[in-house]
Protein backbone atom coordinates (compact mmCIF):
# COMPACT_ATOMS: atom_id res chain seq x y z
CA UNK A 1 0.00 0.00 0.00
CA UNK A 2 2.49 2.06 1.02
CA UNK A 3 4.66 1.73 -2.46
CA UNK A 4 1.57 1.93 -4.56
CA UNK A 5 0.53 5.52 -2.47
CA UNK A 6 4.67 7.12 -3.44
CA UNK A 7 5.37 7.73 -7.04
CA UNK A 8 8.98 8.84 -8.15
CA UNK A 9 7.48 12.32 -8.35
CA UNK A 10 7.07 12.51 -5.09
CA UNK A 11 3.06 11.74 -4.66
CA UNK A 12 0.10 9.47 -4.85
CA UNK A 13 0.43 6.65 -7.89
CA UNK A 14 -2.62 5.09 -8.96
CA UNK A 15 -2.44 1.72 -9.81
CA UNK A 16 -1.44 1.61 -13.15
CA UNK A 17 1.83 3.64 -11.51
CA UNK A 18 1.29 7.05 -13.12
CA UNK A 19 1.47 9.58 -11.06
CA UNK A 20 -2.05 11.00 -9.16
CA UNK A 21 -0.65 14.24 -8.97
CA UNK A 22 0.17 14.95 -12.12
CA UNK A 23 -3.74 13.48 -13.26
CA UNK A 24 -4.89 15.69 -10.70
CA UNK A 25 -6.11 12.57 -8.27
CA UNK A 26 -5.25 13.45 -4.87
CA UNK A 27 -5.93 11.22 -1.72
CA UNK A 28 -8.11 13.30 0.46
CA UNK A 29 -7.51 14.52 3.96
CA UNK A 30 -8.93 10.97 5.80
CA UNK A 31 -7.06 8.77 3.52
CA UNK A 32 -4.02 10.62 4.21
CA UNK A 33 -4.39 10.60 7.74
CA UNK A 34 -5.47 6.46 7.65
CA UNK A 35 -2.03 5.91 6.05
CA UNK A 36 -0.01 8.24 8.14
CA UNK A 37 -1.67 6.51 10.89
CA UNK A 38 -1.44 2.72 9.62
CA UNK A 39 2.73 3.33 8.87
CA UNK A 40 2.65 5.26 12.30
CA UNK A 41 3.12 1.89 14.30
CA UNK A 42 3.99 3.08 17.71
CA UNK A 43 0.98 6.23 17.70
CA UNK A 44 3.38 8.81 18.47
CA UNK A 45 2.10 11.12 15.86
CA UNK A 46 5.45 10.98 14.01
CA UNK A 47 7.09 8.39 11.43
CA UNK A 48 10.34 7.76 12.20
CA UNK A 49 12.69 6.01 9.88
CA UNK A 50 12.24 2.52 11.71
CA UNK A 51 8.31 2.93 10.74
CA UNK A 52 9.13 3.91 7.38
CA UNK A 53 11.16 1.27 6.34
CA UNK A 54 9.04 -1.49 7.81
CA UNK A 55 5.96 0.05 5.77
CA UNK A 56 8.06 0.15 2.44
CA UNK A 57 9.66 -3.76 3.42
CA UNK A 58 5.61 -4.74 4.26
CA UNK A 59 5.23 -3.57 0.74
CA UNK A 60 8.12 -5.55 -0.53
CA UNK A 61 10.48 -3.02 -1.66
CA UNK A 62 13.38 -4.22 0.30
CA UNK A 63 15.86 -4.06 -3.09
CA UNK A 64 15.22 -0.28 -3.01
CA UNK A 65 14.68 0.24 0.65
CA UNK A 66 17.49 2.58 1.54
CA UNK A 67 16.42 5.17 -1.81
CA UNK A 68 12.84 4.92 -0.90
CA UNK A 69 13.23 5.88 2.60
CA UNK A 70 15.96 8.44 1.75
CA UNK A 71 13.25 10.22 -0.82
CA UNK A 72 10.66 10.05 1.97
CA UNK A 73 12.51 11.38 4.74
CA UNK A 74 13.59 14.26 2.06
CA UNK A 75 10.27 15.64 3.32
CA UNK A 76 11.40 16.35 6.85
CA UNK A 77 11.40 19.80 6.50
CA UNK A 78 12.99 20.81 10.09
CA UNK A 79 15.31 17.95 10.16
CA UNK A 80 14.04 16.47 13.24
CA UNK A 81 14.90 12.70 12.24
CA UNK A 82 10.88 12.36 11.92
CA UNK A 83 7.71 12.81 9.78
CA UNK A 84 5.28 14.52 11.58
CA UNK A 85 1.62 14.69 9.75
CA UNK A 86 2.16 18.03 7.99
CA UNK A 87 5.38 17.00 6.15
CA UNK A 88 3.87 13.59 5.78
CA UNK A 89 1.06 15.36 3.66
CA UNK A 90 3.42 17.26 1.40
CA UNK A 91 5.20 14.48 0.43
CA UNK A 92 2.02 12.65 -0.72
CA UNK A 93 0.33 16.18 -1.74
Amino acid sequence: MLTERICQGGGPCGPSGSCERERGNVMTEAELRALFDEIDTDGDGRINIVELAEGFKSEGAQGHLAEEVRKAMEADANHDGVLDFEEFRTLLK
